[in-house]
């Protein structure tokens, strides 16, 4: 078990990530949060070493930004008349 020094700078961790995912994607912070929890307690559930768990999902909902920002583009290319 981990201290409560270490959830807690896990915590902070977590938070830094969020809002730099958010700036960096132009995506809202919640929507970000609830990927991020989403990804975190799925990958903390097979997890051996808990000291990646913050880096790996950092790097999942980063693609998971990317390839929605990507459907969205390609949607709206779709959408917009022929030139």
């Amino acid at each position: 078990m981990g201290s409560a020094f270490q959830h807690e700078m896990n915590n902070r961790a977590n938070e830094r990530e969020i809002v730099q995912l958010s700036d960096r994607n132009g995506a809202s912070e919640t929507d970000v949060r609830a990927l991020f929890v989403s990804e975190f307690e799925r990958l903390k559930m097979g997890a051996k070493v808990g000291a990646y768990l913050t880096v790996l999902t950092t790097s999942n909902v980063r693609g998971m930004l990317r390839r929605k920002a990507a459907r969205l583009a390609a949607a709206a290319d779709g959408l917009s008349p022929p030139a």
